[in-house]
């Protein structure tokens, strides 16, 4: 493998966001270096590998996150993935361990990935990839469920999924020569900025989750 690079309305709109901002915390999505990704976020992911199979080569954009059990005890996870744009190419989730089939290729597919185990403090890929075939975009809204896991008579595992609200994120792939355009929008804005996760300043990206202040006013944020 080789790497390249009215009071009613108030009182409803208050009732929602207090809805939204009870995010269950069996799960978290986080970074490579174990920094938690917030509940709501975009993350940018441009860094394209070129993975090399014999005589046979293509172009993969890993999202560059990960999954990870907050809790101490053993838990049951799965994600629910929506595509929702597909320039070129074809998608993959393959979390937490089988590969969705066929997903990927049509904008507006919402998947459910069958769950598996994860122990306590377990971290565990993501496992979503974009595989371009030219310059373009992909993206895909990726939803943590959580299963409560006990096991049948025959000693195998069974998953019962919990109503709650897992943390949502949204992947925003990107193959460019300058790895940064516009996000819902039809013109190409610029990073004019960048900050580390706690809000410090720095010249350029670093290794892990970077904030992003772009030239259209956005901020946006960009995994390493």
């Amino acid at each position: 493998m080789n790497f390249i690079k009215s009071t009613f309305i108030i009182a409803a709109a208050m009732s929602a966001a207090s809805a939204y901002a009870q995010v269950d915390r069996t799960f978290a999505f986080v970074d490579k270096d174990g920094k938690e990704i917030e509940n709501g976020s975009t993350v940018i992911a441009n860094q394209v590998h070129t993975i090399k199979e014999g005589s046979y080569s293509y172009e993969e954009i890993p999202s560059g996150v990960y999954v990870k059990n907050l809790t101490t005890d053993e838990w049951g996870v799965g994600v629910t993935v929506t595509l929702n744009k597909l320039d070129n190419g074809a998608a993959q989730c393959c979390f937490p361990s089988a590969c969705l089939p066929n997903w990927g290729e049509v904008v507006g597919g919402t998947v459910k990935t069958d769950a598996g185990i994860m122990k306590a403090d377990e971290t565990k890929s993501l496992q979503t990839e974009w595989f371009p075939e030219k310059d373009g975009e992909a993206e895909a809204t990726v939803k943590i469920n959580v299963y409560k896991v006990t096991t049948n008579k025959i000693g195998l595992p069974v998953y019962k999924e919990l109503n709650v609200n897992g943390p949502s994120i949204t992947i925003h792939f990107i193959k460019s020569a300058n790895g940064i355009s516009s996000v819902n929008t039809s013109t190409t804005a610029k990073a004019i900025a960048y900050y580390t996760a706690d809000g410090k300043r720095i010249s350029a990206p670093q290794k892990g989750l970077n904030i992003v202040k772009m030239s259209d006013g956005r901020t946006v944020k960009m995994v390493k």
